[in-house]
């Protein structure tokens, strides 16, 4: 569980810093697809190092970290789908292919942090 909240906190790490890559976000699109701009990177960013912080603890508060993205990420999913063609929610850029990676990150997180066994040791992402 701690490896896998590593792995999670140092993507999202990632994909928040490449979106202050221009190269890497033609038309304001990270990768040409998913809506970004700097409040979205930052949240993004500040989700991989709470990832990163909660990996060095124990494998309940690595548990806990996906329980806290699975809420976060799919409230975020819903709330975008629920405003439909805005363009900003929360001061961050979203457009519909955000809103289902945003899903797509609660669902995963929600299998990691609730339905994972608890006795985590002896599998791969432990």
């Amino acid at each position: 569980m701690k490896r896998a909240a590593f792995v999670f906190g140092l993507v999202f790490v990632l994909a928040g810093l490449a979106g202050f890559v221009p190269a890497l976000c033609p038309g304001g699109r990270l990768f040409g697809l998913f809506a970004t701009n700097e409040p979205h990177d930052l949240f993004y960013i500040g989700t991989g190092v709470l990832g990163l912080v909660m990996s060095l603890g124990t494998q309940g508060f690595a548990r806990k970290y996906f329980r806290i993205v699975a809420i976060a990420y799919g409230l975020l999913g819903l709330m975008g789908f629920l405003e439909g063609g805005r363009q900003l929610l929360l001061g961050m850029a979203i457009n519909k292919a955000d809103n289902v990676l945003d899903l797509f990150i609660a669902l995963v997180a929600f299998l990691l942090g609730v339905l994972w066994p608890s006795g985590d040791e002896g599998h791969a992402l432990a």
